[in-house]
């Protein structure tokens, strides 16, 4: 199978082997695992939601397109990811089946409680502002109205 990418330089480094979905394929130490991969492959991984292959986009860590996973789930970035010698990575829909199934459930009373206002603000009840009417807020510091009584 060709790959994506060709290496025109720099061969000298130290020869190891990954597996990606099964299959060893070589790389040097040093390499990214989209580097290797993609000198092996003509795609990094599939979409999960349209099996469309996907290669990478920003190569820099920032797009989220270049997420693979390794055989025990881990979530790894491809572009800023190094290999190691034996590194087993899962790609596609096989990654996100992994992930899925390494996180542990939500209990359906924690998935749906709100979380509390001291939560969300910061501040203990008692400093925080209660709703009120706003007109009656208004009133009080409404400067037109002062003087007038």
């Amino acid at each position: 199978m060709a790959g994506l990418f060709q290496r025109l330089q720099d061969q000298q480094r130290t020869r190891i082997e990954i597996i990606v979905d099964g299959d060893r394929i070589p790389a040097l130490e040093g390499d990214t695992l989209l580097t290797a991969i993609l000198l092996n492959r003509p795609h990094l991984r599939r979409n999960e939601v349209d099996d469309e292959p996907r290669s990478g986009f920003c190569l820099m860590g920032a797009c989220q397109d270049c997420w693979i996973s390794d055989s025990d789930g881990n979530r790894l970035r491809a572009c800023s990811t190094y290999v190691r010698a034996g590194l087993e990575i899962v790609t596609g829909t096989a990654a996100a089946a992994i992930a899925t199934a390494t996180q542990p459930p939500v209990p359906d009373d924690v998935a749906e409680t709100a979380p509390s206002p001291e939560a969300t603000s910061g501040a203990p009840e008692t400093e925080r502002k209660t709703e009120g009417d706003p007109s009656e807020d208004m009133a009080e510091d409404d400067p037109a109205e002062e003087g007038h009584s």
